[in-house]
């Protein structure tokens, strides 16, 4: 059992993924840690890539719903169904980050001072933004983030505001994480409505009528085929 899980999505990413899962995996904390992968439908073959890696606190999971357009919403659920960590923390595939990062965003959970950490502010914040951490107990009690929003950055917002209703918030810097430069075209790619203008609209449209957060469940394991290096079928057995 580990005490912080930190869960990454992957979508057509594995190139920015290799260069940032060997930061994820050389954290320098106090508390036991585990990195679970969801590959979403990624063309890549991000699951069977991690599977080869051979390292313990490695959880591939992929999610084998309906995966052709990417839900990223979806994605943190289902990698949230599957971790054990009393804290959760979110990061991209495509962020870098440095030794102390996992201390201080998670740290402050832990110790309880703290049910959410964000990024602090910043000119160049918008791709970090996604970077958290938060306790498992206000992830379930919130319902996660909302699967029907789409396109990308509305659903970060949306949980962040949901769980600040009920939440002790912190921040950590800014300068513990390094997003790897990209386009709008990458982050578009796999969604149907792939302008970011038309997304919003078409989000701040459903939050005026929305009655509740993913009333039919979220991220069920059922949907996820999960691994790890050693004893996949105990492993299994224990998360399901």
């Amino acid at each position: 059992m580990s005490e912080v899980s930190i869960i990454v999505t992957c979508k057509g990413r594995l190139h920015h993924l290799q260069q940032a899962l060997p930061r994820l995996l050389s954290q320098q904390c106090f508390f036991s840690y585990e990195v679970v992968i969801v590959d979403y439908g990624c063309p890549d073959g991000t699951f069977a890539w991690c599977e080869s890696l051979c390292e313990q606190r490695l959880v591939p999971v992929r999610v084998e719903d309906d995966t052709e357009e990417f839900n990223r919403s979806r994605a943190h659920n289902c990698g949230a169904s599957v971790a054990d960590g009393a804290v959760l923390a979110f990061i991209d595939a495509d962020i870098l980050s440095e030794p102390s990062w996992l201390t201080a965003t998670a740290g402050p959970v832990l110790a309880e001072e703290a049910d959410l950490v964000l990024v602090s502010a910043h000119p160049g914040c918008r791709d970090r933004m996604g970077t958290c951490a938060v306790s498992s107990k206000l992830f379930h009690q919130v319902r996660g983030y909302d699967e029907q929003l789409i396109g990308w950055g509305a659903e970060d917002f949306d949980f962040y505001g949901r769980c600040s209703l009920l939440a002790c918030v912190k921040r950590f810097s800014w300068k513990l994480i390094t997003p790897i430069a990209h386009g709008d075209d990458q982050r578009m790619r796999f969604h149907t409505v792939n302008s970011r203008r038309k997304c919003r609209q078409l989000n701040q449209a459903y939050l005026k009528t929305r009655q509740a957060v993913n009333p039919n469940g979220y991220g069920k394991q059922e949907a996820c085929q999960i691994n790890t290096v050693s004893n996949f079928e105990t492993v299994k057995e224990m998360r399901t």
